[in-house]
């Protein structure tokens, strides 16, 4: 998905999933984008009428019952193989909103995450047995600066909104950084750090890695990705594997009573150790 303007937009919607592997994308069908380009960046001036995503609604984030955020109707793509997710992260790719201004021909105009869901059975003979994990590989935009950038119109309105979710998300990791604030975390002052609560303070391990610049007219701007990742190293989370409770409970249950097992057997090895004893010992007194 993509944060553009404060929307969430989803960069797969329209595909589908295939049981076969016919088109070598490891069981994805690829479809052509829905607005029929193969590549939907938008350059120069980003004219809303080549922009498919300015005029949209996006769609909706909700709450989950396990005190997690989710966006509503996004696509989910199966993928049995690398190459089936490199192609839909290329789809993914073509579809993102670009534009230029004077300080980057190919400016990321929104903020994109691809969030990849593993599910894994390491006993064969056990197959619903299972373990999940889930990875969330987040491209945020560059913060901006008008009197650099020379935005106007869309361009300056993409511009504020992108750096009204960077302002948040400092926030957000400033006040977990500090173990006396964390009662109260400012997740829902914004989407994107909605979007990101479990990597940010969930169960989960997370790396930043701050991309800086050699110009001299952008160093306030490297002061503050160094700051960002400084508070985010502060971050402390406990990342515990997720197993579904009830396998869990079997699981338990299954090495409780392999171990009582065991005692039981150790109990009856010296048992019959001792009794062997006694018997030799009467054997030869008489």
């Amino acid at each position: 998905v993509q944060l553009y303007n404060e929307r969430v937009f989803d960069l797969l919607q329209g595909n589908s999933v295939s049981s076969g592997n016919s088109n070598g994308h490891g069981g994805r069908v690829a479809h052509k984008s829905q607005w029929g380009a193969t590549n939907a960046a938008v350059s120069g001036s980003n004219s809303n009428n080549n922009n498919p995503f300015a005029n949209g609604s996006g769609l909706k984030m909700r709450w989950s019952q396990n005190s997690e955020f989710y966006v509503e109707g996004a696509e989910r793509v199966a993928c049995t193989s690398a190459e089936g997710i490199m192609s839909c992260v290329k789809e993914g790719i073509q579809r993102k909103v670009m534009g230029s201004h004077r300080m980057n021909v190919q400016s990321s105009r929104s903020h994109c995450v691809l969030t990849l869901s593993v599910k894994c059975c390491e006993d064969p003979t056990l197959p619903d047995e299972t373990l999940s994990g889930q990875f969330n590989l987040v491209d945020l935009a560059g913060s901006e600066k008008q009197n650099m950038t020379g935005a106007k119109g869309q361009l300056l309105k993409e511009s504020i909104d992108i750096n009204q979710g960077l302002l948040v998300l400092r926030q957000v990791i400033t006040a977990l950084a500090d173990q006396k604030t964390r009662d109260h975390i400012p997740y829902r002052d914004s989407k994107l750090t909605q979007l990101l609560k479990a990597s940010l303070g969930g169960n989960s391990l997370t790396v930043m890695i701050g991309t800086l610049s050699p110009l001299d007219a952008v160093a306030d701007e490297n002061l503050s990705t160094l700051h960002y990742a400084a508070k985010a190293s502060c971050i402390s989370n406990v990342a515990v594997v997720n197993e579904d409770p009830r396998n869990r409970l079997i699981r338990e249950l299954r090495e409780e009573n392999s171990f009582l097992r065991g005692q039981l057997a150790l109990a009856g090895a010296a048992g019959a150790g001792g009794g062997g004893g006694a018997g030799a010992g009467g054997g030869v007194g008489v």
